[in-house]
């Protein structure tokens, strides 16, 4: 699996977009101050959106495009999936992230053969999943 996410600081007026295909590792090294580039000086350490890729060019492609989008769009998407913007990262596991993942397919595939259903079910991507963990 390969992930695309979205961090923030503790004052929330910093917000980082990269892709990795560990996230738990990722996201320890952000809470531990080891990453390198942009986001070092910044404290980020908050994961507020992410979303679990197939492939690792489906990541690539999210990663580009949520990049040049202006900084409100992607204000919205945390908001819209996390509006109190939780750090997502507390109790995050893989075997979280695989059962929100499973819950997520059967819930697109659902909406994918119930045509009554299908106009009012979110759009998604077969590559890519957006979800937000319950805290």
């Amino acid at each position: 699996m390969f992930y695309t996410y979205l961090l923030t600081n503790q004052n929330q007026d910093v917000l980082f977009g990269g892709r990795c295909d560990d996230l738990i590792r990722r996201i320890y090294e952000h809470k531990l101050g080891r990453q390198i580039g942009r986001a070092s000086p910044y404290a980020i350490d908050r994961l507020v959106w992410f979303e679990v890729h197939e492939t690792h060019k489906a990541a690539v492609k999210r990663e580009q495009d949520i990049k040049s989008w202006p900084r409100e769009w992607r204000l919205a998407l945390v908001q819209n999936s996390n509006p109190h913007w939780n750090d997502l990262s507390n109790g995050l596991t893989k075997a979280s992230i695989e059962e929100s993942l499973i819950h997520a397919k059967a819930v697109h595939q659902c909406a994918n053969t119930l045509p009554s259903l299908h106009n009012t079910a979110p759009s998604q991507d077969a590559n890519h999943t957006e979800f937000a963990l319950a805290s």
